[in-house]
């Protein structure tokens, strides 16, 4: 009898207490404000290799009374800025000869004949070293498409 009074007992004072708090004022904010902001942060950098320079970082955000953020933006157009210089370099310091990304086709032809390395189209085909860079690179993409 007494087991089953202070189980009643609980059960209840869960209805009473929820009850209870179900008048709280509610003060809850918005997860994303849209207060205008911005960050602009200039980084200096030393890179073995590189040299050094200045690197410039920015956010803009909630622009036009929006969550929408200038640096989602801005990066977008920085990975596709990255592809239009690569084949700027190349247009302008480059000759006609010269591929983009010729290294990757010894790269990938090490990897088509069973993972044997960088070298193994000049073991396997002496005969493309004596050939251009461009040359060499479309005669070896060839054979390693045969070989995939």
């Amino acid at each position: 009898m007494k087991n089953k009074f202070l189980l009643s007992l609980c059960l209840f004072s869960f209805f009473i207490v929820d009850g209870v708090h179900a008048f709280e004022i509610d003060r809850r904010r918005e997860q994303f404000n849209k207060q205008y902001g911005k960050l602009f942060v200039p980084l200096p950098y030393s890179l073995p290799g590189l040299g050094t320079g200045l690197l410039f970082i920015g956010n803009f955000g909630n622009i036009l009374d929006t969550t929408t953020d200038i640096a989602v933006i801005g990066g977008i157009a920085a990975i596709c800025g990255g592809f239009c210089v690569s084949e700027l370099l190349l247009v302008f310091l480059g000759d006609s000869d010269n591929i983009q990304h010729a290294n990757f086709s010894v790269t990938l032809y090490g990897m088509a004949v069973g993972g044997k390395g960088y070298f193994q189209a000049s073991v396997d085909h002496p005969e493309i070293l004596a050939l251009s860079e461009g040359e060499s690179a479309r005669k070896i993409y060839a054979i390693a498409i045969k070989e995939i």
